[in-house]
């Protein structure tokens, strides 16, 4: 039977001592040193004793002044060598209780922020509007579509669900030219420079598009929202094209207001299914039928209403618990990423799908892409890719948002083969 290469060969002794003698500090080399070297001297002494003819057990009787100087220099040359490797050992006694005493206060405050996620994620609950839903009214009849309530991690399938259908509203109504029609000068010049300092193969316009719908999905368009968004749009964007989109966007109403979802759906309709400039032009002209139809009507709960509320914190606690754990410069970097991969374990797929959605809009890009520099050194704090954080992400993107074309050095689970990247 022929061996298995893979298969690792427990380490020999000599390996075994080897290894413990790299991982002692230079004080326990020198501490084990002195006492090696008082042990060497206390026999030396004996041997040359026994070589000029005294001996200590000899049946003869004591001779007190010549073994009294043998204790002198004992306790005098041979004793302050040990006394020496001992107070090495004390100090080094000290310095691993305070290792120690770090290490619990760093695990008490790391456990409590897991435990602070953890409580996160169950506080979360979303109901709303499922047109699949069946179920019978008060007669008795079957009726499709009600309200069904989400829970804990379900809510963020929801979530993602409700991005992939904002991002897709935004690329109809936007349409393909990016750069030139809806992206501001300043903004322009901003990405370019990101994108030549982090050498990565980004999609410029794709970045734009995402960052469009994610700030509309996490804000939402009621009043509140709508005055966020222009404000933060305002900064980025040309004013004519931005303010169109949010018209439209504002005049869909939530799948349970059925009056109103019909005059979205009689206008909308199919219209705007290509890209082409007649599409568009047609997706602006219903932005004012919409505006007339639906404003005689009472206010109506818009179909995008924001998730500051459900999201806003549950991120801003992820990121200070990974940038915490980023920042323990005193901790080899194995046993931080082990400690990463513990709270990495507790995010769902769809978790970290929300999380990739997030680092790549303008809200979120402190995590990698335009992540601060770390204090005293020219280096970014990239968490996204030091942790691996979406590493469990299935397929190869989301909505045509390639994964590792923002992220490469994720050593993503779907590209796993045998031998390429370790079990992390």
């Amino acid at each position: 039977m022929m061996p298995d290469l893979n298969q690792k060969s427990k380490p020999s002794f000599k390996d075994k001592i080897l290894r413990e003698f790299i991982r002692m500090s230079w004080m326990e080399i020198a501490a084990w040193i002195i006492i090696v070297i008082g042990n060497i001297v206390i026999v030396g002494y004996l041997i040359d004793m026994y070589a000029d003819g005294f001996w200590l057990f000899a049946k003869t009787d004591v001779e007190y002044e010549i073994t009294g100087q043998f204790g002198d220099f004992i306790g005098g040359v041979v004793g302050t060598v040990f006394a020496l490797g001992g107070t090495l050992m004390i100090i080094m006694s000290f310095k691993e209780q305070t290792e120690q005493n770090r290490t619990d206060r760093f695990e008490a405050t790391f456990f409590e922020m897991i435990k602070l996620h953890k409580e996160n994620v169950s506080e979360m609950n979303y109901t709303k509007f499922d047109p699949n839903t069946i179920y019978k009214d008060s007669c008795g009849r079957p009726k499709r579509g009600d309200m069904w309530q989400s829970n804990h991690k379900k809510v963020f399938r929801i979530l993602i669900d409700e991005f992939k259908l904002c991002y897709n509203e935004c690329k109809l109504f936007i349409g393909s030219d990016l750069m030139n029609e809806f992206v501001n000068q300043t903004h322009r010049d901003f990405l370019m420079g990101l994108v030549k300092e982090r050498n990565v193969n980004i999609d410029v316009n794709e970045l734009v598009m995402i960052d469009v719908a994610y700030s509309i999905f996490f804000y939402g368009l009621n009043s509140e929202g709508k005055d966020l968004l222009e404000y933060s749009f305002s900064m980025k964007y040309n004013e004519p094209s931005y303010k169109k989109l949010i018209a439209f966007l504002s005049q869909k109403p939530k799948r349970e207001d059925e009056d109103n979802w019909k005059i979205w759906m009689e206008i909308i309709g199919n219209q705007g299914e290509s890209d082409d400039d007649t599409s568009k032009t047609e997706l602006i002209i219903n932005v004012a039928v919409l505006s007339s139809r639906i404003e005689t009507k009472t206010k109506f709960a818009k179909y995008y209403g924001g998730q500051q509320h459900r999201l806003g914190h549950y991120f801003r606690h992820l990121y200070q618990s990974f940038s915490y754990l980023y920042d323990q410069n005193w901790m080899d970097w194995d046993r931080r990423y082990f400690y990463g991969k513990m709270l990495r374990a507790q995010m769902s797929t769809y978790e970290q799908s929300l999380l990739f959605l997030n680092s790549l809009a303008s809200i979120g890009r402190k995590w990698e892409i335009n992540s601060d520099l770390i204090s005293g050194q020219q280096k970014r704090r990239n968490l996204i890719t030091s942790f691996h954080l979406i590493k469990n992400l299935p397929g190869l993107g989301i909505e045509g948002i390639t994964y590792k074309k923002y992220y490469p050095l994720v050593a993503y689970e779907s590209n796993e083969k045998e031998g390429d990247f370790p079990a992390a």
